[in-house]
């Protein structure tokens, strides 16, 4: 093989002078203009073209006739350091597309839609491929969860990787668990019985279910570790908002608080003094309310190692999770909590800002039931989802909660009104 660089004023010229020197068997195997910048003033002078081309030789006799060989003519051995392996099929079009591009920039304009497709294409075959094994393969599971092609393909083939040989359906769970262990998704979480003071704070937008959140959180910590639990209520912007949480709060026989600033925060704190869970509701802030960030910002500072998890309905967008959790961080939030689970069909999306942001999940909420819709993330809980596996068992399993038995009483000759209510309403009727 031949290969001879050629410089010429113009791509034309060199081009001619390449079909001159090597025919029509030639091969251009790169180009490039070179700019002359003139010393004076760095003005640019005259350019020129340099175009590196190659040719067989040997073929190139053989197609004149030269050769009077009767031997099958063969390409020589290169050296060994210059040989090398040929490319999987996997990997053919990608490699190709990535080391020729077309020589004019119209031409480049004209085909990088279609290289750029090509390539996505390959990669996308190459991973499915390594993230398949035998009748097992979850790559395509994950995918269709909305996992990134990247991650997907680490925890497919991670968990392949724990499964012993004849892997059944509970070994895939248990595999990719592990896995999801490894990363760090699922931050330990649990109703302490200690006496220390504990304070979660939950912030997000409007709509994110906080309120309710806080309901359901209290209740937790009273049915499991009969806590004195204190809520604060820091929403003084959404019409009837403390008054919702107020009703939740009697009804559970809990105290409420209410404050607007720092220094009503810390004379909130002194009174619930004997609070051993304190949870704070926050206003929902939009995405331009700089100032009611700050403020809000202020007061969470005044609190005594506060855990800040911040609420993302999972039926979002994952560009609207990656914004939000800009927008809050400010806030030092340490824990992420999804809710509307119940009308999310993939958690793929919010599982990707998870890996990206570095963040922790605490609970999973799904549905207005205080407090059976409120789960503690688990592992195992995510991996079963990420399968998009029926979870109702491993539900009733978690949450495990104690069960208060009141006798029914009857009216008897009792004087006075009679109430009736249904048992998902909080209003009683007479």
């Amino acid at each position: 093989m031949k290969i001879k660089r050629f410089e010429a004023s113009s791509m034309s010229d060199a081009l001619r002078m390449v079909k001159k020197e090597f025919g029509e068997e030639a091969v251009i195997l790169s180009a490039k203009n070179m700019s002359k910048s003139s010393r004076l003033f760095g003005k640019r002078g005259g350019g020129k073209v340099i175009v590196t081309a190659a040719t067989d030789e040997a073929l190139h006799h053989a197609d004149t006739g030269s050769n009077t060989s009767s031997e099958k003519w063969t390409l020589p051995d290169f050296p060994a350091d210059l040989q090398r392996e040929p490319m999987k099929a996997s990997e053919t079009n990608s490699s190709i597309l990535e080391h020729y591009t077309p020589i004019t920039l119209t031409g480049q304009q004209k085909l990088r839609p279609k290289l750029v497709r090509l390539m996505s294409e390959s990669k996308e075959q190459s991973e499915s491929g390594a993230g398949a094994d035998g009748d097992l393969a979850i790559y395509p599971t994950l995918r269709e969860q909305g996992l990134d092609a990247a991650l997907a393909t680490d925890l497919a083939t991670r968990a392949v990787e724990l499964m012993p040989p004849d892997s059944r359906e509970q070994d895939l769970v248990e595999a990719l668990t592990q896995v999801i262990q490894t990363k760090q998704w699922v931050c330990p979480n649990s109703m302490s019985r200690s006496r220390d003071r504990r304070t979660i704070v939950l912030v997000g937008p409007n709509g994110s279910g906080k309120t309710t959140t806080v309901a359901k959180l209290a209740a937790r910590a009273v049915l499991e570790t009969e806590q004195k639990v204190g809520i604060l209520s820091l929403d003084n912007r959404r019409t009837a908002g403390t008054d919702e949480l107020g009703r939740l709060a009697g009804i559970m026989g809990l105290e409420l608080e209410t404050a607007t600033d720092p220094q009503h925060v810390s004379a909130a704190f002194e009174r619930m003094a004997e609070a051993q869970l304190i949870v704070v509701d926050t206003p929902g802030l939009a995405p331009n309310d700089l100032e009611g960030r700050r403020a809000l910002e202020q007061m969470i500072a005044v609190m005594s190692d506060p855990e800040v998890h911040l609420l993302l309905s999972a039926t979002w967008q994952e560009q609207v999770f990656s914004k939000m959790v800009h927008f809050f961080q400010t806030l030092g939030v340490n824990r992420v909590l999804p809710t509307h689970l119940d009308w999310a069909d993939r958690i793929g999306p919010f599982v990707n800002q998870l890996s990206l942001h570095r963040l922790s999940m605490s609970y999973m909420a799904s549905g207005v039931r205080i407090p059976e819709d409120l789960l503690r993330s688990t592992s195992r809980l995510l991996a079963m989802r990420l399968l998009a596996m029926d979870m109702t068992h491993e539900q009733k399993h978690e949450q495990g909660l104690p069960i208060t038995v009141v006798e029914r009483r009857t009216p008897g000759n009792a004087s006075g009104p009679q109430y009736v209510a249904n048992c998902n309403s909080d209003i009683f009727h007479q």
